[in-house]
């Protein structure tokens, strides 16, 4: 599979129509007209400065570049668009790519929104957004919902189940996803998987943690596990993450805490005495 690179020639073209004199576009962004004159031609790849600098204008001019390419892309009529949050760039992309550790073990992830994919990798410098294409044609697609099977999964390959992880009720739900080219579940974040390693610890109950579990603003995710569904997939364009759109995703992302916890209190009280412990249930 090809992994494109940043359109950054066409993303320059784009703001100069916007707004106007190159020269002063050049000025504003701080960068040498000979740098701003190869951005224009896509003659020469840009470092990362020139990269910050030009798409840092974009965003600063007001204008929403990703979360607007991901519209058109969904109004192109192709066939389903994700989108996969990367720290560092992908160079490939395969269906042990992710560490064993992660939601539902080793595979490609990806959410159904840019916003979804951004905020799990914001925090570093270096992360950019891929936007891919699917045909889900002739896969095995498993569909998890927010219920005890994807909530044991989770904690199962995150590594806190424990004495439980043997029980057959937790075999029972891995081998539902055993045969699985693409698993579609609920996105857990570090946030939502703080609530369930309450649950995991015997802290809340069942019901308390899917109440509080289940109003998640984060989507679905799918998770490529073969290479089957791997080829099925295919990469149409890398978005650059400056530094102001990285820092708004940070305020976000307190907001985003603030709303899990407050959400948890209140699960714990309107739901106390509801639902199973999980010693009660394995």
């Amino acid at each position: 599979m090809k992994i494109p690179d940043y359109e950054y020639s066409k993303d320059y073209a784009f703001i100069r129509e916007m707004q106007g004199s190159g020269l002063s576009i050049a000025r504003a962004m701080g960068l040498p007209s000979s740098t701003v004159f190869h951005l224009e031609k896509g003659d020469v790849t840009p470092n990362l400065s020139t990269l910050e600098s030009l798409y840092s204008y974009i965003y600063e001019s007001g204008y929403r570049l990703n979360q607007s390419k991901e519209e058109i892309f969904r109004e192109q009529g192709r066939e389903l668009i994700l989108f996969h949050g990367s720290k560092w760039g992908l160079k490939k992309v395969a269906e042990d790519g992710s560490r064993q550790n992660c939601d539902l073990g080793s595979g490609l992830y990806l959410g159904e929104s840019y916003h979804a994919a951004a905020s799990f990798v914001y925090e570093i410098p270096s992360s950019s957004v891929y936007a891919f294409s699917a045909d889900l044609t002739g896969l095995n697609v498993v569909e998890l919902n927010c219920d005890l099977t994807w909530m044991l999964l989770v904690c199962l390959f995150r590594g806190n189940l424990g004495q439980y992880q043997n029980h057959p009720l937790v075999l029972e739900a891995v081998a539902k996803i055993k045969e699985a080219d693409v698993i579609i579940a609920p996105i857990a974040d570090n946030r939502m998987y703080y609530v369930m390693g309450l649950f995991a610890k015997g802290e809340i109950t069942d019901e308390q943690a899917l109440h509080c579990l289940a109003a998640s603003r984060l989507g679905k995710q799918y998770v490529f596990k073969t290479q089957k569904g791997l080829n099925a997939l295919r990469c149409l364009e890398r978005f650059y993450l400056c530094l102001n759109e990285r820092n708004d995703f940070a305020k976000e992302g307190v907001e985003h805490t603030k709303y899990i916890e407050t959400k948890l209190s209140l699960a714990k009280r309107e739901y106390r005495g509801k639902g199973r412990f999980i010693d009660e249930i394995l």
